[in-house]
């Protein structure tokens, strides 16, 4: 998707998505963003509220 549709995709500005550590394709002079990448980028991020160790492995441990 174009760099304008990605920034909409997830919520930021276009300048904010251009200094963000996601892979860009490039086809000729266009710059694209794959839907999955964004998707991985923001599963990255911190959820709020959510304890800093929020893997699935750290709670089936906890459980037991």
């Amino acid at each position: 998707m174009s760099k304008d549709m990605a920034a909409a995709y997830i919520s930021l500005s276009v300048g904010t998505l251009g200094n963000l550590p996601i892979v860009v394709r490039r086809v000729g002079a266009r710059v694209l963003y794959d839907r999955n990448d964004l998707d991985r980028w923001a599963d990255g991020l911190a959820k709020v509220g959510a304890p800093a160790n929020d893997s699935d492995e750290y709670w089936l441990a906890k459980l037991g």
